[in-house]
């Protein structure tokens, strides 16, 4: 493989899309050239920062005030939900009843969805 060839497969190559012949054929070319190596390392190192500054800001991520509210609103509204009957996800046979606070209606959700 030549490097023009190798340098555009390489995002797919580090995450491990590539087809096993291709990615063989890739390995050769970076086992004996020095500049494609390093333009691997170098975008590993880049897709690392982004993987981490991401989950950092999930961890800080949360709704604001204004967010839980609409939500509120919705669900009192009746948006998409008939308040006199529970909700019911999956197969009858999953159902287990959880129930919310004040006049929330009850919802049935599977057992796959509890934590």
């Amino acid at each position: 493989m030549k490097c023009g060839n190798v340098l555009s497969k390489l995002e797919i190559y580090l995450n491990r899309e590539t087809p096993a012949a291709e990615r063989r054929h890739i390995q050769a070319h970076l086992a004996r050239c020095m500049n494609c190596r390093q333009e691997l390392d170098e975008l590993d190192v880049l897709q690392n920062r982004v993987r981490n500054s991401m989950r950092l800001l999930a961890t800080r991520a949360f709704p604001t005030a204004d967010a839980w509210e609409h939500i509120q609103e919705s669900i009192h509204a009746g948006a998409h939900l008939s308040l006199n009957q529970p909700a019911r996800v999956g197969s009858p046979a999953n159902w287990q009843p959880l129930l919310f606070p004040s006049n929330w209606s009850a919802f049935c959700l599977p057992r796959s969805a509890w934590w």
